[in-house]
C-alpha cells in the first residue's frame, strides 16, 4: 500500500509538474497507467456531477439517483476524451512532421484529467459567495477545460518537440472541438437534466 501511495504521489509530479518525468516514466513502462486512467476519471466524473447538482438549486430530497447517473455518464465521457483528444493531438502534431506518439499522449491525457476534481469545490465555493444556476456551471466547466488545455500544452511541448506556441494552439483546437462535441457536451447537462426531473 505504501507503495502505490509513493508510485500515485510520482505520477501526479510527472502529470502536473514535469512532463519530462512522465515520458521517461512511460517510455521504461514501470506504473500501469491503466489504474489511474480509471481513478482520475471516475473522481473527475463524480466531481462534475457533484459540482453540477449542487451549484444547481432547488434541491431535491432524492438527489443521490442523479448523481450516481450522472457520474456513469460523465465517466463514460471522460474516458473516451483522451483518446480523441490524444488522437487529434497527435494528428496535429503530425503536421509538423512529428512522429506519432498517440498512445502517450491519450495516457496523458486520462491522468491530466484530474483536474476536472477541482469543479466540485469551485462550486461549492461559488455557491457560498452567491453565485449558482446553469450558466455559473457552463462557465467553471469552461474554466476547468481552459485549465486542461493549458496543462495539457505543456505535455505536448516536449512530447512532439514543438514551440510553445503550436503546443498551446494544438491543446485548445483539441479540446475545443470536443468540447461543442454532443457527446462530450454532455457532461453538465445530463446532471443538470436529472436534477430536475427526478
Amino acid at each position: 500500500m505504501r507503495e502505490k501511495i509513493f508510485q500515485l504521489a510520482d505520477v501526479l509530479e510527472a502529470v502536473f509538474l514535469d512532463p519530462i518525468q512522465f515520458i521517461d516514466q512511460w517510455d521504461s513502462s514501470k506504473i500501469n497507467w491503466r489504474l489511474y486512467k480509471i481513478l482520475f476519471s471516475f473522481f473527475a466524473a463524480l466531481s462534475i456531477s457533484v459540482g453540477s447538482h449542487y451549484i444547481s438549486p432547488p434541491y431535491s430530497s432524492g438527489f443521490y439517483l442523479p448523481i450516481i447517473m450522472g457520474t456513469i455518464a460523465n465517466y463514460l465521457a471522460l474516458s473516451i476524451l483522451p483518446l480523441l483528444s490524444g488522437s487529434l493531438i497527435d494528428s496535429y502534431a503530425q503536421t509538423k512532421e512529428r512522429v506519432g506518439k498517440s498512445n502517450m499522449m491519450s495516457d496523458y491525457v486520462s491522468i491530466s484529467i484530474g483536474i476536472l476534481i477541482m469543479y466540485a469545490p469551485f462550486c461549492i465555493i461559488a455557491v457560498s459567495l452567491g453565485v449558482q444556476g446553469f450558466f455559473a456551471s457552463i462557465v467553471f466547466l469552461i474554466l476547468a477545460f481552459v485549465g486542461l488545455a493549458i496543462l495539457n500544452s505543456r505535455a505536448i511541448k516536449y512530447i512532439y518537440d514543438l514551440k510553445n506556441k503550436d503546443a498551446m494552439k494544438y491543446s485548445f483546437q483539441s479540446l475545443g472541438i470536443l468540447f461543442v462535441y454532443p457527446f462530450i457536451f454532455n457532461f453538465y447537462l445530463t446532471s443538470y437534466i436529472l436534477n430536475f426531473t427526478l
